[in-house]
């Protein structure tokens, strides 16, 4: 294709940034998941130092093992899926044909921070500023998504006109 596609930038940029954002969530996910497994095997010493560090600095929060493995398979899942977003994104940022698998993976993405900020106000740790900043990469790119997927819309109604005009 020679024309540029109208959402590049917005799927280029978000994705180079999800796939590192993604890459580091993974591994943060593996550490969170070995973790959850110590503080699980250790009679609750390490939940008991978390949890008087937390009343330390005024968290009223209580954490568990059972917490905290879930929240390591949050971060696995959300790394994955930032990560495999990401080189969607910028494999077809140029692509207005594969409009729709990177519209449907924005949308992927979004309901992930939402999911997230679910868990997190049913626990008692929901910050709405974290759940704005965790959006914005996944809107940017859903917009991106959005403008190549109107310009391939555009570019179909466009070539179906010619073509009438050539059958007539």
């Amino acid at each position: 294709m020679n024309k540029k596609a109208k959402g590049k930038g917005l799927l280029q940029v978000p994705g180079i940034i999800l796939i590192i954002l993604g890459a580091f969530t993974l591994v943060s996910g593996v550490i969170s998941v070995f973790t959850a497994r110590m503080a699980a095997s250790d009679g609750g010493a390490l939940i008991e130092s978390m949890n008087a560090i937390a009343k330390s600095q005024g968290i009223n929060y209580t954490y568990t093992a059972q917490g905290l493995m879930v929240a390591a398979i949050m971060a696995l899942a959300t790394g994955a899926i930032f990560l495999a977003g990401g080189i969607i994104g910028v494999a077809n940022c140029n692509k207005p044909h594969k409009a729709q698998i990177c519209f449907i993976t924005g949308i992927i993405m979004i309901v992930v921070v939402l999911a997230q900020a679910i868990y997190q106000a049913m626990n008692g740790s929901f910050g709405i500023l974290g759940t704005i900043i965790n959006l914005i990469l996944p809107v940017l790119y859903l917009i991106g998504a959005n403008k190549n997927k109107q310009m391939l819309e555009l570019m179909e109604t466009t070539s179906a006109g010619i073509s009438e005009e050539v059958q007539e």
